[in-house]
């Protein structure tokens, strides 16, 4: 028997594997896992117009480069079931979608979806394109060294926003006395929004620390090419506190 743990990660599994197929221009109508009454088992049920439009074997051959793609676990190959965009599923999945206003599946403990026996069912609702998109704010900021040209980098990570398009360095910003040239700044910060990519959109990975130092790195490389565009003789020292 599953225990609500392993449902949760095969839940956000199929979250993240439909979305990836979304970005990848896979047609999703509807999206639910069906425990089936005659098997006892899980099957993630996909109705998709690419079968209507390639046939079942080339829409299989799609969606399990996606599925290997993402390399999860809570996934099985032999868990995917591909139905075209009229099968009477898509229906069902639609009548009990209609209430759905969040983002996150809905149980439903109806017996029947379409023509499969169900013991129960988890309900995707339809992909918000805008909520699609994660990025992770930073900021990288540059103090020169008394008279010299040389400058100390320190990079802060900040939180994680969604439906952001905007992406890399996006901002400069500095402070400077009047008549002050370029060359004589001492200050800068550097805002960057590093794109999450959607097979790593997962809070537990999001949040170890070799992620969260492979994130700042990305962000520090961005930031640095903005910044040596302002000051291209500048000499800047390693950050070595990143978080």
């Amino acid at each position: 028997m599953d225990t609500q743990a392993l449902v949760d990660d095969r839940i956000h599994a199929g979250q993240r594997f439909i979305t990836l197929l979304y970005l990848k221009n896979f047609d999703v109508k509807v999206a639910c896992w069906v425990k089936t009454s005659e098997e006892g088992e899980w099957f993630l049920y996909i109705a998709s117009g690419e079968v209507d439009r390639k046939g079942l074997a080339e829409a299989y051959r799609e969606a399990y480069r996606v599925l290997e793609e993402l390399d999860v676990p809570w996934i099985a190959a032999s868990q995917l079931k591909l139905v075209r965009s009229d099968d009477p599923i898509v229906a069902d999945v639609q009548e009990t979608q209609h209430p759905l206003t969040a983002a996150f599946p809905t149980v439903s403990h109806r017996p029947q979806l379409g023509d499969i026996s169900t013991q129960e069912v988890y309900i995707y609702a339809d992909i918000d394109p805008e909520k699609v998109l994660l990025r992770q704010e930073v900021s990288v900021t540059y103090v020169r060294q008394e008279t010299t040209n040389v400058w100390n980098a320190t990079t802060r990570q900040g939180g994680f926003h969604r439906g952001v398009r905007a992406k890399g360095a996006v901002a400069y910003a500095t402070a400077s006395y009047e008549g002050e040239k370029p060359e004589d700044q001492r200050f800068a910060i550097v805002s960057v929004l590093v794109e999450i990519d959607p097979r790593f959109d997962d809070r537990a990975f999001l949040e170890r620390p070799d992620t969260q130092r492979m994130l700042a790195d990305q962000a520090r490389r961005m930031a640095d090419e903005l910044f040596k565009s302002k000051h291209p003789e500048a000499l800047v020292k390693p950050d070595v506190d990143h978080l």
